[in-house]
């Protein structure tokens, strides 16, 4: 992808990590099984579901990490309990 697009779409205070001198994006499928939370037992709807992300590869205080543009999975219950129970931020912008 091309740098100054993907800059525009990575929080301000994020800052690129560059591969040979170029940024990339990913787009990464797969699927959670048993997923849940600590001393609970798993339940089956909630907690087995296929998921997508499209990310990109940054660094935050000289520190590599990722960030996750969107995250879609394919139960909406379990995205709601996902996004009820996790610490990412919410794109409010759709």
């Amino acid at each position: 992808m091309d740098y100054d697009e993907l800059v525009k779409l990575v929080p301000d205070d994020l800052e690129i990590d560059l591969f040979k001198g170029k940024p990339w994006v990913s787009l990464v499928a797969f699927t959670m099984e048993k997923i849940r939370s600590r001393n609970l037992p798993y339940f089956s709807p909630v907690s087995n579901f296929d998921e997508i992300n499209i990310r990109t590869y940054v660094k935050y205080n000289n520190k590599a990490g990722v960030y996750f543009r969107s995250i879609e999975g394919g139960a909406k219950i379990s995205c709601q309990v996902a996004k009820s129970l996790s610490e990412l931020p919410t794109d409010t912008q759709g």
